[in-house]
C-alpha cells in the first residue's frame, strides 16, 4: 500500500514508489498529496532526480506563492497550476507564500505521461488556470479522499487513474471555450443555488454511466439535471470549463482509448459502437485531435505496456 505521511487533509502524502514496478507502465503515478508547505513536489521523491524524467502538476488550492526557474519566474494564485518536467529546477521563493497557502500536487512518470505533459507545456506553457470544479480537479480530490479513507489499491488501477487525469486535463485545456463564444441565455434560472452543484454532479454521473447510448444528447442530460437546455449549457461551461457535449465526447473517447489499450483483438467497429459513436470517420478524426495519434497507433503503443488484466 502507499506510504502515508502526516495523515490529515492539511498535509497528506501518498507515495506510490514503494510498489514493485510493473513492466514499464506508460503512466506511472509516483506521488499524490496536499500540503501547506510550498515546495517543488520533486523534493518529496525518495529517489530525488535519480529515477529518470518525471512530469508534475502543482495546483494552488488557496493563497498564493512565487516559483522561479533559471529562465522564468511565476506567481501562482488560487486556481492556477504549475506544470513541469523534473528536468526544470523550479524553486519556491522563500517568504513568498501567504499564510492560507495550500497546494495539491501529482507526480508521474512513464512514456505516455511525459508525452501528454510535454504537449501541454508546448501548447499552454508552464502556468495554467483551471476552472473550479473542473473534471480533472474533481477527479484528483475525490481519488485522494478515497485513498485516504481506504489504503487498499493496486498499481494497474492507479496507472489507469493517472492516465484518466492526464486525458481530462489535456482535453479541458485543448477544448476550453474561447472568450468570443456565446451561449444562448435561458429564460429562467433556478432559485435554489445550493442545488446547482448536486444537479451538475448528477448530470456528469449520468453521462459517465450512459455515454454508450448513441441517442444521448445535451437536451437529455439537461433534463436529468432539471434545467432548461440553454441554462444548463451556460452553467455547465461556467462550472467545468467545457460544454456538456464536449464532456460527453471526452467520456466516449476516454473509454475508447481504454478498450484499445486493453484488448488488441477487439475490432475497431465494436469499440466505436460500445462507446456511443455512429461514424468511424468522425471517431478517428476526434481521437486523433485529442490524443495526437490514430486509434491504431494508440493501440500499438499502449497494448505493449499496459497489462491485459486492467
Amino acid at each position: 500500500m502507499p506510504v502515508v505521511s502526516r495523515a490529515n487533509f492539511a498535509n497528506f502524502l501518498l507515495d506510490f514508489t514503494v510498489a514493485k514496478p510493473m513492466s514499464r507502465l506508460p503512466v506511472e503515478p509516483c506521488l499524490l498529496g496536499i500540503s501547506q508547505e510550498p515546495a517543488n513536489p520533486m523534493q518529496y521523491m525518495p529517489e530525488g532526480k535519480n529515477g529518470g524524467e518525471h512530469f508534475f502538476f502543482y495546483y494552488v488550492l488557496s493563497g498564493e506563492v512565487d516559483f522561479a526557474s533559471a529562465d522564468e519566474r511565476l506567481r501562482l494564485k488560487k486556481g492556477e497550476a504549475l506544470l513541469s518536467c523534473s528536468s526544470v529546477d523550479w524553486k519556491c521563493l522563500p517568504g513568498s507564500s501567504s499564510e492560507s497557502f495550500r497546494s495539491l500536487f501529482f507526480v508521474m512518470k512513464g512514456e505516455t505521461a511525459l508525452s501528454l505533459g510535454r504537449q501541454l507545456l508546448e501548447q499552454h506553457g508552464s502556468k495554467m488556470a483551471l476552472v473550479p470544479h473542473c473534471p480533472s480537479l474533481e477527479l484528483l480530490l475525490e481519488h485522494l479522499q478515497e485513498l485516504r479513507g481506504d489504503a487498499s489499491w493496486n498499481t494497474p488501477d492507479e496507472s489507469v487513474f493517472a492516465y484518466r487525469f492526464l486525458v481530462s486535463l489535456f482535453w479541458e485545456q485543448t477544448n476550453s471555450p474561447q472568450p468570443d463564444e456565446t451561449i444562448v441565455p435561458a429564460a429562467e434560472e433556478p432559485s435554489d443555488d445550493e442545488q446547482i452543484p448536486e444537479n451538475l454532479r448528477r448530470a456528469t454521473q449520468y453521462v459517465e454511466k450512459h455515454f454508450a447510448d448513441t441517442l444521448l444528447n445535451v437536451e437529455t442530460i439537461a433534463k436529468v439535471a432539471g434545467f432548461s437546455k440553454y441554462y444548463f449549457i451556460r452553467l455547465f461551461e461556467k462550472t467545468y470549463g467545457i460544454s456538456p457535449w464536449k464532456y460527453l465526447l471526452a467520456q466516449r473517447l476516454y473509454h475508447a482509448a481504454q478498450l484499445l489499450a486493453q484488448d488488441k483483438t477487439l475490432p475497431l467497429k465494436a469499440i466505436i459502437q460500445q462507446c456511443g459513436f455512429t461514424s468511424e470517420t468522425y471517431f478517428c478524426k476526434a481521437f486523433r485531435k485529442t490524443f495526437q495519434r490514430s486509434p491504431g497507433s494508440h493501440r500499438r503503443l499502449m497494448s505493449n505496456t499496459i497489462p491485459t488484466t486492467l
